[in-house]
Order: C-alpha cells, then structure tokens, then sequence
C-alpha cells in the first residue's frame, strides 16, 4: 500500500514537473527570426544613440547617423509593437505613433523599448529628414503583421541627427 502511494506520488511529481517545463515554453518570448534579426542589424549599424552636443533635446537622447544613409533608404524596427485600438489616455503621447488621428485610432505603435524612441523633432530651423509609416510584414509560418518602416527623405550625412515630426501616420 504504501509501495503504491509512493509511486502515485513520483507520477504527480513528475507530472508537476512536466507542466511546469510546458508553462515555461508558453512564457518565452517569441525569438527573432534570422530575417529579423539582419533587419535589426542593418537599423543598428545605422543609427547610433547619443546623449552629448550632436542632439537637439538637452533634456534626453538622440539619435544620429552612423553612416551615410541615401535618399529612400528604408528601414524597418520590428521591437516596436503594433497593437489595435487607441492608445490608453493614459500613455505619454512620445511614447506611441497612433494610426488616423487620435479620437479614431484604428491602432498604434508603441515605441518603449526601441531605437525610434529616440528620434528627436525637429526644432526651429530643422527639417525632418525621415517619415516612418506601418508596413505589413509576412514570414513563412507566420501571420502577417504590421511593422514600422523608416525612409530617409533626403541624403544624410554620417554624424548628422535623425529627425522626424511625430504625428500620426
């Protein structure tokens, strides 16, 4: 009797253990993709943050060329993540890009945690030299979903900032 409630015992804790180990793959984050992770790169040996005199905003960071980046250059963050709906009131307005006007968001794009936070305005006398916009991106296996795409609008010049008007697209 006691032969068997120990091996019931070994079943459950083995079972516990079982879930356990499942819970913990449900829990991981989804890993990039190689496709991801080189369009991650190419955004990183782009763009460099900085926090001294080649930025605009005393208070933060910027973000500047690493290297010359052409006229139409594209490039996509695929960290910023793409959710439904307007942005809660509650959420800094720096801290997401809504699509269509505010009041009749049809989603946003939150920006925590990604280079594109970075990005300054531009200040009197600036001039915006990128636009971002969503773009929708499809991996074998994998449903679509909407990425955020960087175009330069003119040539920029290494050591030169990334500017851009906030608003939504």
């Amino acid at each position: 009797s006691s032969a068997a409630q120990s091996s019931t015992g070994r079943r459950s804790v083995a079972k516990s253990k079982a879930e356990t180990a499942t819970n913990r793959k449900r829990e991981q984050p989804k890993r990039e993709s190689s496709g991801d992770i080189s369009v991650r790169r190419n955004l990183l040996l782009a763009f460099l943050v900085v926090n001294d005199e080649r930025q605009s905003d005393a208070n933060g960071c910027g973000i500047i060329a690493r290297r010359d980046i052409a006229r139409g250059e594209l490039f996509e963050d695929r960290i910023v993540t793409y959710k439904e709906g307007p942005p809660p009131p509650s959420m800094d307005q720096w801290r997401y890009i809504s699509l269509g006007s505010n009041s009749k968001s049809t989603g946003y794009f939150r920006l925590a945690n990604s280079l594109v936070e970075m990005i300054n305005q531009p200040l009197k006398g600036q001039e915006a030299n990128i636009i971002w916009y969503p773009s929708l991106y499809a991996e074998e296996g994998h449903p679509a979903r909407k990425v955020l795409r960087i175009k330069a609008l003119k040539d920029i010049k290494e050591g030169e900032e990334i500017l851009v008007i906030y608003k939504s697209i």
